[in-house]
């Protein structure tokens, strides 16, 4: 006996209740996003995929070593398959695995839980495969001898600032600056704009704010395509809750 075993929480209520020692490997595991926490995990499942839940975590010694929350769906709207808490709305949960484990005997455990939900397929949206966890994971389904494919979705462009804002500015085109006096000037004209800063001390405060923000999307695009926030429903529910 290794003394590693799976845990399965099959509802939102559970995954939360065991919110303690989820937590407490979210904060050993590297780098997951606040998202991955469990009852970020759980106020998903409960918003968008109520009675679908798979949450996958290995125990040893009382402690939690390595998880992993997925729900049921479909892809392409055919296939059945387990797949990371995630829509366009959001996501939330990753993998979490404490590096001073055996990490090869956790997975292990782990993939076993996969295997378990008997779904024909394991779908992975907005993986790093490059992150440290995410790599272990490939490297153990394939030293397992198990098929898995990889393609890539998209990649995030970035500016290069440096630490010379006015150096930044230079390298603008004119048309670019231009561009931009022309909106300074504008923004002046109807009144200024000024940064203020709330910090929420009550529910009460909160939901107002959010709306108000909100309230700016909907003014753009995704307002007229109907898909702001405020037009979508479960997503306007899903955020007021999250804050």
């Amino acid at each position: 006996m290794s003394g590693y075993r799976l845990r399965l929480y099959q509802e939102a209520a559970a995954l939360a209740a065991d919110a303690g020692r989820w937590d407490d490997l979210w904060g050993r595991s590297a780098a997951p996003p606040p998202t991955a926490r469990a009852r970020c995990v759980a106020h998903w499942v409960r918003t968008f995929a109520p009675a679908r839940l798979f949450g996958l975590a290995v125990e040893h010694e009382g402690q939690l070593v390595a998880a992993l929350p997925l729900v049921v769906g479909r892809t392409k709207r055919l296939l059945s398959v387990v797949r990371l808490p995630w829509n366009d709305w959001c996501a939330a949960g990753d993998l979490l695995l404490d590096p001073l484990t055996d990490t090869d005997e956790a997975l292990d455990v782990l993939l076993d839980g996969v295997r378990a939900t008997r779904r024909p397929l394991l779908w992975l949206d907005g993986v790093p495969l490059e992150h440290g966890p995410w790599r272990q994971f490939a490297a153990a389904i394939a030293r397992r001898g198990q098929r898995a494919e990889c393609h890539e979705r998209y990649r995030i462009g970035t500016v290069e600032i440096g630490r010379d804002w006015a150096a930044y500015q230079a390298r603008w085109s004119g048309n670019f600056r231009r561009q931009m006096r022309k909106m300074l000037k504008r923004g002046e004209e109807l009144g200024g704009a000024a940064l203020a800063m709330y910090r929420p001390t009550s529910r009460s405060e909160v939901e107002p704010l959010l709306r108000l923000g909100f309230e700016i999307e909907d003014r753009g695009w995704k307002g007229v395509a109907g898909t702001s926030v405020l037009r979508s429903a479960g997503a306007w529910d899903y955020y007021r809750e999250q804050a």
